[in-house]
């Protein structure tokens, strides 16, 4: 499987995005090639060959007649849609702008509708966008991965004046992605940057793959702190068991009555943890206790951890990040003597298991009065008449 990683060394704009594809090798013939089928007219492209801290980087430079006009989304679809790109750029592309117009739309408390694009409303936003994608289409990436993202420090001006960095939109933008502050006095991520990235991008503190070639696009700016570039990694990965990263929170509780833990548990699944157990355990001076684990996505860390402190008497929670492997899995319903039910279909090395999904059986079982076991088994008896059909 091709993959793509995207590390911001410097930061990430759409001319770094297209100068590390070309400097990867995507020709300059195949992308104007394919831009022409925007019948744009008057725009012209200037490939440099440059350098940033002395490490050797391409910038590609879009000249565009001088514009007035603030488009909205509607109008970056119709040239997307009147173009005789292919289906798969024109449909990847529009789904860029329409992330960037959901930031815009949430920044601005307005609607996707109504928010029209300032710096990011030209003709030139529109060549980056589908350059980048014509890239992506020329080296088939299936995936893509990227870097925490450089934030940079000071302000910036734009049309609404003068805006902390980031920007609102790229805050709202690289939302559940990784970012640092950096000491750099400048934009080190734009708004065409972070919603072509994470349009498609996810983050994987793991990332292992096989490095084919690596390109280096250029910023406008020299940074004296840092290059500023972009690195793009092309690469190969073995396909694998899919993962992610979690968070494990752990606390020792000694002094919480039993029934508080399981209200405590159920409040805990209730705001997300992926799973909430207890281990008994002895503590020093021979006291018994109860070891709280609980498993959880990054984004829910916080409010678990309020949680644990609200309704026990710790006053002290670890953490720790740990990348998980999961099987692909899928939930289906299945036709059984008691109605449809469902169940989780796992897929592991060609097999494929079946487990009935707790809930919907239970549910059952108090409604029909029958032991929980016969729910279950019919079930697993519904789904196997089904694969002799």
């Amino acid at each position: 499987m091709k993959v793509l990683y995207f590390d911001l060394i410097g930061g990430a704009s759409g001319d770094m995005i297209l100068g590390a594809l070309l400097d990867l090798g995507l020709p300059l013939g195949q992308l104007k090639k394919n831009w022409e089928k925007l019948d744009l007219q008057g725009w012209k492209v200037e490939l440099e060959k440059t350098e940033r801290h002395h490490i050797g980087a391409t910038r590609l430079k879009i000249q565009i007649p001088d514009e007035k006009t603030h488009r909205h989304l509607s109008h970056f679809k119709k040239l997307l849609d009147d173009s005789s790109l292919s289906e798969k750029i024109k449909s990847q592309s529009y789904s860029v702008f329409l992330r960037l117009a959901e930031a815009e739309a949430k920044v601005h408390r307005t609607t996707l509708e109504k928010v029209h694009f300032h710096e990011v409303g030209g003709l030139d936003t529109l060549l980056d966008v589908t350059g980048a994608v014509i890239g992506f289409d020329y080296f088939g990436i299936e995936k893509f991965f990227s870097s925490p993202f450089p934030m940079g420090k000071g302000s910036v001006t734009t049309a609404h004046g003068k805006l902390p960095v980031p920007p609102p939109a790229v805050a709202e933008l690289v939302a559940g992605f990784p970012v640092q502050k950096t000491d750099v006095e400048a934009e080190q991520v734009t708004p065409t940057g972070a919603a072509l990235i994470t349009s498609l991008a996810s983050y994987e503190s793991k990332l292992s793959f096989l490095t084919e070639k690596v390109g280096y696009g250029a910023g406008a700016a020299d940074f004296k702190e840092t290059p500023n570039l972009l690195r793009l990694w092309l690469g190969e990965q073995k396909e694998g068991y899919a993962g992610d990263e979690v968070t494990v929170l752990e606390t020792q509780i000694d002094n919480t009555a039993p029934e508080l833990l399981g209200f405590l548990s159920e409040r805990l699944l209730d705001l997300g943890a992926l799973d909430v157990y207890f281990t008994p355990i002895m503590m020093k001076k021979n006291r018994p206790a109860q070891l709280l684990t609980v498993l959880c996505l990054p984004k829910d860390e916080t409010s678990l951890t309020r949680t644990i402190f609200a309704e026990t008497g710790s006053i002290g929670i670890r953490y720790k990040s740990a990348h998980r492997h999961k099987l692909e899995r899928e939930t289906l319903e299945i036709d059984t003597l008691f109605g449809k039910l469902k169940a989780k279909r796992v897929f592991s090395d060609g097999t494929e298991k079946i487990s009935p999904e707790f809930e919907d059986c239970a549910r059952v079982a108090r409604e029909k009065n029958v032991p929980l076991r016969e729910v279950y088994e019919a079930v697993l008896s519904g789904w196997r008449n089904q694969n002799k059909k």
